[in-house]
């Protein structure tokens, strides 16, 4: 394990008891945690502030990449460290955006976080307005996003927005063992074969798109709030497809307790192998990882694709 705290490597300098990094592929900032004792007082030298950049590099596992302190607490002749991906903090802020489309927001949300965009398979869509409603402005993102059946994830300085049946397209990277002692499980739910969307005055009904197992006819329906609106009919049927893909990729997934450290990063296929269950093995797609660099494990979260 190599931690380097604004490019200086400190890991010989100090004492690490925690250091775990936690990533998800549904839009959430990864999030870094490092405690440890300085008692030569180096890092205490520096006078550690929010901002400054910290990242870990760990045999097997893939590098956190730029993450930028949040809080620097002093305890016990020491320090936590917790740090996320955004150069920027997210806080709350009202805006109106009219007549605009998926790409201008979002590099406009990246921007206002101090990140870059990158698209990987996304495509474009038109909004009749989106709003911003005293609140932060990764939750509009987000929503954005299972409209237009993209995830996004924040990575060295970047929002990366990747539609879904790109990522699940890429080639496989490796596989990913599930001993029986992992204390691994997986679950499935109903999943919906349908997407209905309605706003005043324009309904929109993809009931052409069949989902590959489930019921027919078993319908998701939403009506849609202030918050968005599309300017017709052919983009509802779009956003029909995509809040269909995201619901559905939701409803099932597996979790594994790892010997030693994930190799994968989310949004990763992979194929699983369980020796114990051949019903959580198969091609998947990483949805999750938590890496414990002080303790040489894992956890990883996965999702079956079909």
């Amino acid at each position: 394990m190599i931690i380097a705290y604004e490019g200086a490597d400190i890991t010989p300098l100090v004492s690490v008891s925690k250091c775990v990094y936690d990533a998800r592929e549904e839009g959430r900032v990864p999030q870094l945690v490092i405690e440890f004792s300085d008692g030569k007082g180096v890092v205490d030298s520096w006078n550690p502030q929010r901002g400054e950049c910290v990242s870990v590099t760990g045999d097997g596992a893939p590098e956190t990449g730029k993450m930028f302190v949040s809080s620097c607490e002093p305890k016990a002749g020491g320090y936590i460290v917790r740090a996320d991906a955004l150069p920027i903090p997210d806080t709350r802020a009202s805006r109106l955006w009219r007549n605009t489309t998926f790409y201008v927001v979002a590099a406009q949300i990246a921007s206002k976080l101090g990140c870059g965009i990158s698209v990987h398979g996304a495509s474009d869509m038109a909004f009749a307005y989106v709003r911003q409603d005293d609140e932060r402005a990764l939750p509009v993102l987000a929503r954005l996003c299972a409209f237009t059946g993209c995830t996004f994830d924040v990575y060295d300085g970047t929002v990366h927005l990747c539609s879904r049946s790109w990522a699940e397209s890429q080639d496989s990277a490796g596989t990913l063992e599930v001993l029986a002692r992992s204390g691994y499980s997986y679950r499935r739910r109903q999943i919906y074969t349908a997407c209905s969307i309605q706003q005043p005055g324009i309904h929109g009904y993809r009931d052409s798109f069949a989902a590959s197992s489930g019921s027919a006819g078993h319908t998701l329906s939403i009506s849609l709030e202030s918050s968005i609106g599309f300017p017709g009919s052919s983009e509802l049927q779009r956003a029909c497809s995509g809040v269909l893909a995201c619901v559905n990729a939701r409803a099932e997934g597996g979790n594994a307790k790892i010997d030693g450290l994930t190799p994968y990063t989310p949004g990763t296929v992979c194929m699983v192998e369980c020796a114990q269950s051949s019903s959580v093995s198969g091609p998947a797609i990483i949805t999750r990882v938590r890496n414990d660099y002080a303790n040489n494990k894992s956890k990883a979260w996965w999702r079956l694709l079909q």
